[in-house]
């Protein structure tokens, strides 16, 4: 079995034994307090830093930096995962290349975590229930709809369905165009809201503009 040691904005104990011989301990800390959390397996020598904030991931964004370091004077090794695509049914993540530890690739890193938002995150989550608050194209405003792919800090990917729950449109659209529904009466009151009933939306039309 594998031991493990977590920590939260500080070296884990073993980590510090083992690289305080090099000069890397310092920013080792600094990207741990800006990604949140490290992990150690001392049976594999390798220290896993990540974000906590699993719920708050957009792609392109840095994700985990994972770092190995033989106690035997081996050549230590960084290896960076970013987000790659966030879905319904979890993220993926696409990995950079397995390099050589070093200075210059520690302070990359740092420089990606401190490009993460802070304070300005997707107010909308995956599977929220959200309506349109402006006319989109032909979607009216007050149409309900389901968050079903962030795509980016920005944009999130909403599959829109009538009263009957029936399902007629998959669309990007901007966070800033949504708001978030959070009971049966705010729904009804977006419905009666929409400026065209949801019944007249030209269906025909959405399909062959590749919207549903």
């Amino acid at each position: 079995m594998n031991s493990t040691a977590s920590c939260t904005a500080a070296l884990p104990p073993e980590w510090a034994q083992v690289c305080a011989r090099a000069p890397f301990a310092g920013l080792v800390a600094q990207l741990t307090r800006l990604l949140g959390e490290a992990e150690y397996d001392t049976e594999h020598w390798q220290l896993t830093i990540r974000r906590t904030d699993l719920d708050r991931l957009s792609p392109g964004e840095l994700f985990a930096v994972e770092i190995y370091c033989p106690p035997d004077g081996r050549q230590a090794r960084l290896y960076v995962e970013d987000v790659h695509q966030v879905t319904a049914t979890g993220a993926t993540f696409s990995g950079r290349r397995l390099c050589p530890l070093t200075i210059a690739g520690l302070r990359r890193a740092i420089r990606d975590a401190k490009r993460l938002p802070r304070g300005r995150r997707p107010r909308i989550a995956l599977l929220a229930t959200v309506a349109l608050v402006c006319d989109r194209d032909r979607l009216p405003r007050g149409l309900i709809g389901t968050v079903v792919e962030i795509l980016d800090m920005d944009h999130v990917l909403v599959e829109f369905a009538g009263a009957d729950g029936v399902a007629l449109a998959i669309a990007p659209v901007p966070v800033a165009q949504l708001r978030g529904v959070v009971s049966s009466v705010d729904q009804m009151q977006a419905f009666m809201r929409a400026a065209v009933p949801v019944a007249d939306l030209n269906l025909k039309a959405l399909i062959e503009d590749g919207r549903a």
